[in-house]
Parts: structure tokens; C-alpha cells; sequence
């Protein structure tokens, strides 16, 4: 029994620590990105951040770093992805919210502008004005109103 247990613990020990040291590998990685995006490096702070993500070190600072780093590239859409992990993981956090909508911004302005038509502008108009509760109340009172009308109007 005495054997058993020991051989128990050992097969524990030597399963835990690959990732006490993968742990320690994903934190120098970090922080390696983080030296890398303080001197500039964005393409080498980005790799370090991902080496990071692949070890295991999965936070949400590291999700709005990588946000950052890929903005600073001039990668729009893999920033906004990573801003949305980190507002998931962050959502009361004021420099994720900020710099997700500066890079939604920045998006805008690179897609073409469509010409719409009529019916479509005026019916943007109230979806753009109105929460989606009070969409649905007005839905809801505008088809109220018309079962009243038919209901008047029908003999």
C-alpha cells in the first residue's frame, strides 16, 4: 500500500510540474510582449502574447494587450476580436470599451459607403433612435391599432 502512494505522488509531481513551468513560460511571455510593445515592437509583442495565449495564460489584460498590439499594427479586425474577448472577460472596464469603439470607428471608415434606398433610410431612423424594448412596445401598439381599425372598419 505504502508503494502504491508513493507512486501515486510521484505521478502527481511529475504531471504538475510541466505546467508550473508552462506556467512560468507563459508569464515571461508576457511580460516579453509587454517590453515588446513598450519599445514599439507590435509584430514581436504580438507573437509573445500569443505564445502566452498557447501556454495557457488566457487573462483578460492579455486579451486587451493583444487588442492593443494588433490595433497598433494596423489590424483592425483581429484588434476588435480581441476587444471583444477582453470586454467578455472585462465588461466593467473602461479602456476596453473605449478602444473596442475607437477600432469599430476606424473599421467604419475604411468600409465604402452604400447608397440606400428610401424605405431604408426611414426605417433605420426608429432602429437607430430606439432600444430594442421600446422597438417592440411600438410594434406591438402599431399592431394593436390596426386590429382595432379592421375590427372598426370591417362590418
Amino acid at each position: 500500500m505504502r508503494r502504491l502512494l508513493t507512486v501515486i505522488v510521484l505521478a502527481l509531481a511529475c504531471h504538475l510540474t510541466p505546467s508550473i513551468a508552462s506556467a512560468d513560460e507563459a508569464v515571461a511571455a508576457y511580460n516579453a510582449g509587454n517590453a515588446a510593445f513598450n519599445s514599439a515592437d507590435f509584430d514581436q509583442a504580438i507573437e509573445q502574447y500569443e505564445t502566452a495565449r498557447k501556454q495557457g495564460y488566457d487573462d483578460g489584460r492579455l486579451l486587451y494587450n493583444l487588442g492593443c498590439a494588433y490595433l497598433r499594427a494596423d489590424k483592425l479586425g483581429e484588434a476588435i476580436r480581441y476587444f471583444e474577448m477582453a470586454s467578455l472577460r472585462r465588461p466593467r472596464d473602461g479602456d476596453v470599451r473605449y478602444n473596442l469603439e475607437f477600432a469599430r470607428k476606424l473599421r467604419e471608415d475604411e468600409l465604402p459607403d452604400v447608397e440606400q434606398s428610401l424605405i431604408e433610410r426611414i426605417g433605420d431612423g426608429p432602429v437607430k433612435l430606439m432600444t430594442f424594448n421600446e422597438l417592440c412596445a411600438a410594434m406591438a401598439l402599431c399592431s394593436l391599432a390596426g386590429f382595432v381599425v379592421l375590427i372598426v372598419v370591417w362590418p
